[in-house]
């Protein structure tokens, strides 16, 4: 009787759940169209809250895609929503993280990383000026140092990986609604622990993110050992408890090699190992190209049968383009990137490697054209011309009669200006210079000449004929034939002008000079007062304004107009007194609650001379690190323009560059959290000159500020080379000398461990070898801790 009595009741209240289940809202991806379409009608806020309805959904019912698709959604609309958009949205992220499994936790915790590492790129610049704060800072991203963001930034991208095991067992076709791309490339990243491993190694291969972190980690990226084949590179020890983005980069190709080698999918090894490879070249920290060549080549054997062959093909091949191997010497290297880009593109015709290989190949076959001519000429004298070119058989030359004065700078403003001045000015004169047949793609040059012109502005127009590619280059040049050679200068208060002849230096004497102002409105010179060069083929002018640009000068049909300058660093009015306060503190550096001792000096400057001003009355103010009052004091100088004073640091505010400030002048004061050094370490002086190939060794002594040696200490090191300017020379003559390397970026050299002996002297020796012929090394040595 009770059983009968039941089962109605139950029925009835499994009837009422599933109307009430049925009742409602289900969301799917498609209601993000419905999020789109109220959006388009000016409704973010209605839009917003419909995201949160799906959100909640998505995480009571574990829908990865739509969980992920709700989070982005939110993030983007709260960014328009609200002007701090990234407190809440860091809010809800966290929230979020907290609440969700796996594997949607390992995504929304990736998403934050992303998130701190977005809102370091965009505020990089306002970040840096805040100073490193020790110990917990709280949650507040607007007291974040570059430091702070970085590490959080690097925590959540390895929490995301945490989980590895239940990731690598999620395919990543379960976020195919939310997935950008094409698909079959899916198979490269074809778990979720590939997608965010991946997505965190392209965050630590970002070499900003290595500017603020401590250079105190000890791997040595000049092992070959990091371009081995992949076990080599798996046997290779990297810190376990390293903070090292770079360690932790390498962690994560070790564990997707690992990972790989034990599943059959070989694309998504090869293109791994060929980001290892980029990696390390990018981080390698010796004469890495041949190495990283001959790796790709080893990579390239093991995976002739994935789409990878070709973007691995593709990489030979851009160094054979760049010149970058030795073998590349022989001006045969853009015939061997041809041929290795032709071969990728025959492999694997429609794969990204290909693709890449065909533009190479382009650019190495585009035609180029340059030329130059003097820019004056001597009249009725032929003059020299110089081509450079590639890939062309034969170089058309024309040359037209400037436009009058027409501004320099405005002669081809696009390609229309370029084609009208071809159909409105007449030929003067034109020929053809039938270059050198070549096959090797390189650029060369040849010098002809130009046959004898007379007085005049000239426009010399070039361009290619390369009958195999159909395309061609234009090449244009401005020169003047003219007898005149002149020097101007701005003294003081007038404009001078000396005008010679220029085959033997006579002056010119009635060559009259007008200046001229360019009128961008109009676009005509506006012109000055006339001058004539005297007997000494000299002239002055008072019209010494800064709009004054050009000057025409003429003598007979001779005619040229030349740019000028009327800046003169020398105008100010030196009549007017100027006051002056120089400021001195008693320490470079403080910490927070100590009392800053200044002194100041008052002085009144007039025509260059100094002179103390005494019983002057001076403001200063003393302003935190964000340039804000913190208090602010009067004190009047005494009969030597002397004053002094002090200031207390206060506790609790942000540490940094603080300031204190007068209306004439003001200091610098460094506030930080510092910790007082103990010892010191000082490197012998060299007493010797060391060539390449030798064996160098420093020595250097550790001693505490007691006076004590420091023995039995454990000293951590790198040596570092760098190019030391010959400043002997000019830059134009370090340029011809050293070409490129004469921005040679800082290299490390050496790396290592030693420990001090009795005395505390110490030892450090290393092999210098460098292919940098004819180049002035300066080495240095970094301390980097001394235990």
């Amino acid at each position: 009787m009770n059983i009968s009595l039941r089962l109605p009741a139950l029925f009835f209240l499994l009837i009422l759940l599933s109307l009430r289940i049925s009742a409602q809202q289900k969301y799917t991806l498609n209601d993000f169209y419905r999020v789109d379409s109220i959006a388009s009608q000016a409704k973010p806020k209605n839009a917003l809250a419909l995201i949160e309805k799906i959100n909640e959904q998505a995480r009571q019912t574990h829908n990865t895609p739509l969980l992920v698709k709700s989070v982005i959604y939110r993030m983007m609309f709260q960014s328009y929503l609200e002007e701090n958009a990234f407190d809440k949205i860091l809010i809800n992220l966290r929230k979020d993280i907290n609440i969700t499994k796996q594997p949607e936790k390992s995504i929304l915790q990736s998403l934050l990383a992303e998130t701190y590492w977005n809102y370091l790129q965009q505020n990089r610049w306002q970040i840096n000026q805040r100073t490193q704060v020790q110990g917990d800072i709280g949650d507040d991203l607007k007291t974040w140092s570059i430091k702070k963001l970085n590490d959080e930034t690097v925590k959540y991208y390895l929490l995301s990986l945490k989980e590895s095991q239940i990731l690598q067992q999620t395919k990543v076709d379960t976020l195919d609604a939310v997935l950008a791309g094409d698909k079959k490339y899916r198979s490269f990243r074809p778990t979720l622990y590939d997608l965010l491993a991946h997505r965190a190694i392209d965050v630590f291969s970002n070499t900003q993110l290595n500017l603020t972190q401590y250079d105190d980690e000890l791997i040595d990226m000049s092992n070959a050992d990091w371009f081995g084949n992949r076990q080599t590179f798996l046997n290779i020890t990297i810190p376990a408890d390293s903070s090292s983005f770079k360690a932790q980069a390498l962690q994560l190709f070790k564990n997707l090699i690992r990972f790989h080698q034990n599943s059959s999918n070989s694309s998504a090894l090869a293109d791994v190992d060929l980001k290892r490879l980029k990696f390390v070249q990018q981080h390698f920290t010796g004469d890495k190209q041949e190495l990283y060549y001959n790796a790709l080549s080893l990579l390239a054997e093991q995976s002739m049968q994935s789409e990878v062959f070709a973007d691995i093909l593709y990489e030979q091949a851009a160094l054979h383009k760049n010149a970058q191997l030795p073998v590349d010497t022989n001006k045969q290297n853009l015939i061997t990137a041809v041929a290795l880009s032709e071969k990728a593109i025959n492999a694997f015709p429609k794969s990204i490697g290909a693709e890449n290989a065909r533009n190479l190949i382009e650019e190495i076959k585009s035609s180029s054209l340059s030329v130059k001519v003097k820019e004056f000429v001597q009249p009725d004298q032929p003059s020299q011309l110089y081509l450079s070119y590639k890939n062309t058989d034969t170089v058309q030359l024309k040359l037209y009669h400037s436009p009058e004065f027409k501004n320099d700078y405005e002669q081809f403003n696009n390609k229309a200006d370029f084609l009208a001045f071809l159909r409105k000015n007449k030929i003067v004169k034109q020929w053809a210079v039938a270059v050198p047949k070549t096959n090797d793609y390189q650029t060369h040059s040849l010098v002809d000449k130009i046959e004898a012109l007379p007085f005049g502005s000239y426009t010399l127009i070039a361009r290619t004929i390369n009958r195999k590619q159909n395309d061609t280059v234009y090449s244009n040049i401005n020169f003047k034939v003219t007898a005149m050679a002149v020097i101007n200068r701005c003294n003081i208060d007038k404009h001078e002008y000396f005008v010679r002849q220029s085959n033997n230096g006579e002056p010119l004497k009635n060559v009259t000079i007008r200046q001229r102002r360019y009128d961008y409105n109009t676009r005509k010179y506006i012109d000055g007062e006339l001058l004539t060069t005297d007997g000494n083929g000299y002239a002055s002018t008072a019209e010494t304004q800064s709009g004054m640009s050009a000057a025409l000068l003429k003598l007979g049909k001779d005619e040229l107009q030349i740019n000028i300058n009327n800046y003169n660093g020398y105008r100010d009015d030196e009549d007017e007194e100027e006051e002056r306060v120089i400021l001195f503190t008693d320490r470079p550096i403080y910490r927070p609650g100590q009392t800053i001792y200044y002194k100041g000096l008052c002085l009144n400057i007039l025509n260059g001379k100094n002179k103390i001003a005494v019983n002057k009355a001076v403001d200063i103010s003393f302003n935190d690190a964000n340039g804000k009052e913190i208090t602010k004091t009067k004190l009047m100088s005494n009969n030597y323009g002397t004053f002094q004073g002090s200031f207390t640091i206060p506790m609790g505010i942000l540490n940094g560059q603080m300031e204190i400030e007068t209306e004439y002048g003001h200091i610098a004061v460094q506030v930080e959290e510092y910790k007082r050094p103990t010892f010191e370490v000082v490197f012998d002086k060299p007493n010797k000159q060391y060539k390449l190939n030798d064996s160098i060794k420093v020595e250097g002594k550790a001693s505490s500020f007691s006076g004590y040696s420091v023995s039995n200490a454990k000293v951590n090191y790198k040596v570092f080379r760098s190019v030391m300017d010959d400043y002997r020379l000019s830059y134009e003559q370090r340029s011809v000398i050293y070409g490129s390397r004469m921005y040679a970026e800082r290299k490390q050299v050496a790396i290592g461990k030693t420990s001090t002996k009795a005395g505390g002297k110490f030892e450090i020796t290393f092999l210098q070898t460098l292919r940098m012929p004819g180049q002035i090394i300066a080495m240095k040595l970094w301390l980097i801790s001394l235990i």
